[in-house]
């Protein structure tokens, strides 16, 4: 992610997560979704709600090649795959979440639900402030000094 950014501690409930998710990010974002150990209901699910035009995004994972999913960040899609997501381990869903809109990351996770998150400041102090409140999760600005 280039430019100014905001971390976010890590969180470690997909669920909860993913039902905050549309209080951050545009309908028009799109959720990438990289490695994991999907149960196959949630690899249904991913495979059957793919974006028609995916951008190429930096991928965390080198070797052996991951699956990647690119979900339209609805609210339909993020409220069904929370709902997948419920009791549900970090590595069920994703290794490595990046939600992009047009070819901006707003949204940065390598090594996901084990480590903090990277938002960029461009979503506007409001967003992330509710998002981190519903997460119940502490933020800071990243900009080095």
């Amino acid at each position: 992610m280039n430019g100014p950014r905001y971390r976010v501690e890590t969180v470690r409930d997909p669920a909860c997560f993913l039902r905050a998710l549309p209080i951050l990010v545009p309908t028009d974002a799109v959720l990438y979704l990289e490695d994991g150990c999907h149960p196959p209901e949630i690899r249904e699910f991913l495979t059957s709600r793919q974006s028609a035009n995916p951008i190429k995004v930096e991928m965390g994972t080198i070797w052996p090649r991951p699956l990647c999913f690119h979900l339209p960040a609805t609210p339909e899609n993020i409220g069904r795959l929370a709902e997948l997501a419920q009791n549900r381990s970090g590595p069920e869903i994703a290794i490595h979440v990046i939600v992009y809109r047009n070819h901006e990351v707003i949204l940065e996770w390598y090594d996901a639900f084990d480590a903090p998150m990277y938002i960029a400041k461009s979503l506007g102090k409001e967003k992330i402030e509710a998002f981190c409140k519903e997460l119940n999760a502490n933020w800071a600005d990243d900009d080095p000094v």
